[in-house]
């Protein structure tokens, strides 16, 4: 896998930025195509929903290539056609963009990046292998494009709802859930405490243990969350073991219209893990406390769900 600058005069995004945002994060948050697409509509819902705003901002780092994820290319997805400054985008498959919160016009703590998988894994395996090795060592050509402090990698996905046996049903008829929570060890695989211990602030979405409820998890989110442990590439040239807290938080789903389940995952997780993540970066206030104000917003492209009205060309422009 190898990752491709998107450089923007527009953006001004230069190549020494885009290097600097991806060194500094600390957590990288990742769709996973899943049953019902709802990984992937609540990524659409959260890079929709946190651009341009007054209190957030995301930018487009650029994308990743790959020989196991099938390759496609579209419009920009966000904003319509007639908006002269997105007209002409393009957007591929896998793609990297950096989320970056601010309070009083001062950013508040590491940017986030979000990496969006938009397409179908097509060997689950060697995807997975392929990413790992991103994660961990860069490009191997440049290996400044590489996430130095990562700590959190959170999955963001579904389970199928049709897969239950009875030893889930009887749980969910004594405690009900729509969301669910998935990690082989949260703490455990830290390499300290304080980085950032999911544990303390992961309270209301139940857990999910995937050895007991196996059926839950499809190819890539079983093979991602059994990826412990990654090799980081130090200064000296070295292979070390860099540990990961890896976590999944999927929606059960079946298959269908999901795009309201993809805003409710895109909500929680925006309740669960990002305003806990920037109150502990921030002492005071956040711009994610009153979560109610938000102005949600759906992108473009899902007027389109069952294509365009006879009246709109606005797709094919």
């Amino acid at each position: 896998m190898k990752f491709f600058p998107c450089v923007s005069q527009s953006e001004a995004s230069s190549e020494s930025e885009i290097k600097t945002l991806l060194q500094n994060a600390e957590m990288c948050m990742i769709s996973i195509p899943s049953i019902g697409n709802v990984g992937q509509l609540a990524m659409d819902f959260i890079i929709s929903s946190f651009s341009e705003k007054s209190f957030s901002k995301i930018k487009k780092l650029g994308y990743l290539e790959t020989g196991f994820l099938l390759s496609c290319v579209g419009n920009d997805p966000y904003f319509a056609p007639s908006e002269s400054s997105h007209h002409g985008k393009l957007h591929s498959a896998l793609e990297v963009y950096s989320l970056q919160f601010y309070q009083n016009d001062q950013s508040v703590g590491p940017n986030i990046i979000l990496i969006h998988c938009r397409s179908i894994v097509i060997y689950p395996t060697l995807f997975v292998r392929d990413l790992n090795e991103w994660l961990s060592k860069g490009n191997t050509d440049d290996g400044e494009y590489f996430l130095k402090n990562l700590q959190t990698l959170v999955l963001l996905s579904s389970a199928n709802a049709g897969l239950q046996d009875d030893r889930f049903i009887q749980r969910i008829q004594e405690s009900p859930i729509e969301f669910g929570l998935a990690s082989l060890a949260f703490d455990a695989n830290l390499a300290n405490d304080s980085q950032f211990p999911l544990t303390s602030f992961l309270t209301t979405i139940p857990r999910i243990d995937k050895a007991t409820y196996p059926l839950f998890f499809s190819a890539v989110n079983a093979k991602l969350l059994e990826n412990e442990e990654t090799l980081a590439k130090e200064k000296q040239g070295n292979d070390t073991v860099r540990k990961l807290n890896r976590v999944i938080v999927f929606m059960i789903c079946n298959e269908g219209e999901n795009s309201l389940h993809g805003i409710s995952l895109c909500k929680a997780v925006t309740g669960e893990i990002l305003l806990p993540y920037l109150k502990r970066m921030n002492v005071g206030s956040t711009p994610l406390d009153h979560l109610e104000s938000i102005e949600w917003k759906a992108p473009y492209s899902w007027r389109y769900f069952y294509g365009p009205p006879v009246s709109d060309i606005n797709l094919y422009n």
